[in-house]
């Protein structure tokens, strides 16, 4: 027989689980891209979403961008910004108050130590070189977290994922002349192409893949990072290894998966053939479960989500090899804790 605080303790996580249950997600088109799409660096930054650099497809033949365009949500429009200093794309990303920041990638011939941000000078945006990274990276992860510049993961090659990184590396943006600091990797494998999100003062990072004796192996692991600790928490896989997603929080306990390219799992663990995911996952930091919410409206690989005014806003991406998309998907979250 269980004890009433075993009672009252599951009774507790029932009501928990059934109140994060009535959060409902739908979907809506905005206006398309003018040209779509992907491997671009993303952030809200002033209101806006705003995409910087990328990679799109013609004449069967990908082309690098300098383009900088930003989504403004009243108006349902794309406006252009300042080009960013040169063609980029498989860069980092994270914003605040004060700049928006595209750290590292690759251009068409060679990858790129530069640390570019975005910031409004006397009345108009610039773009300035403010810090230069220690080693080659692209498709890494960024967040600002209580005031440091964190970047994990990525590869030394944009064309090379066998080089995927563990490596955890921490900028503060207080300090005018602070230069990069090593913090404790990532356990196990390397990493790219992963989906991350900060949430409630932790970063959470999920899925990616690396390259092993040619074959790319998505993965399914997933892990907390706490800054305060310098340490990491393994958590729950997630339900299928997943590449090229993205994630976003919605308030202090829920982050959102969205789309990705993924493999399942035979009986034995070997990875099968996957596709392009038109799949919502829910993660709750509370309970370490996931949950299947309203999918996209197409299925779609390379497109970064972000929350803002309660609503998640995404656009472009990879909906075919070879293929970018010019779409804008507005998901509306509603109900739930918030």
């Amino acid at each position: 027989m269980q004890s009433i605080p075993t009672i009252l303790t599951s009774l507790l996580v029932l009501m928990t689980t059934l109140s994060a249950a009535a959060q409902i997600l739908s979907w809506k088109e905005g206006k398309k891209l003018v040209l779509a799409k992907g491997g671009y660096a993303s952030g809200i930054f002033e209101g806006k979403l705003l995409l910087a650099g990328g990679t799109y497809w013609k004449d069967d033949k990908k082309l690098w961008t300098d383009e900088v365009v930003a989504y403004d949500p009243g108006h349902d429009r794309w406006d252009a910004l300042p080009s960013l200093p040169k063609a980029l794309a498989y860069g980092a990303s994270a914003a605040d108050e004060e700049a928006f920041y595209f750290l590292g990638g690759a251009g068409p011939e060679q990858s790129e130590r530069a640390g570019y941000r975005l910031k409004r000078q006397g009345g108009t945006f610039q773009w300035e070189e403010f810090t230069r990274l220690p080693m080659d990276r692209s498709y890494s992860r960024a967040a600002v977290l209580d005031g440091q510049l964190l970047l994990a993961g990525g590869s030394e090659s944009s064309t090379d994922l066998s080089k995927a990184s563990t490596a955890l590396l921490g900028l503060s943006l207080r300090k005018p002349k602070a230069t990069w600091k090593t913090l404790r990797p990532m356990p196990e494998e390397g990493r790219a192409v992963f989906a991350a999100a900060s949430c409630n003062g932790k970063w959470y990072v999920f899925g990616g893949c690396l390259v092993e004796s040619g074959d790319v192996r998505n993965l399914g692991s997933a892990y907390k990072y706490d800054p305060g600790a310098d340490s990491w928490t393994r958590l729950h896989d997630v339900p299928a290894p997943t590449r090229a997603w993205s994630a976003s929080s919605a308030d202090d306990r829920f982050i959102f998966l969205f789309g990705g390219y993924s493999s399942s799992q035979d009986p034995g663990g070997a990875a099968k053939s996957g596709g392009f995911e038109q799949r919502v996952i829910r993660y709750d930091t509370k309970l370490d479960t996931y949950q299947d919410m309203a999918p996209l409206p197409f299925a779609n690989a390379d497109m970064n989500f972000h929350f803002l005014n309660g609503a998640f806003y995404g656009a472009g991406g990879e909906p075919l090899q070879k293929a970018r998309a010019a779409w804008t998907f507005i998901g509306h979250l509603q109900g739930g804790p918030r």
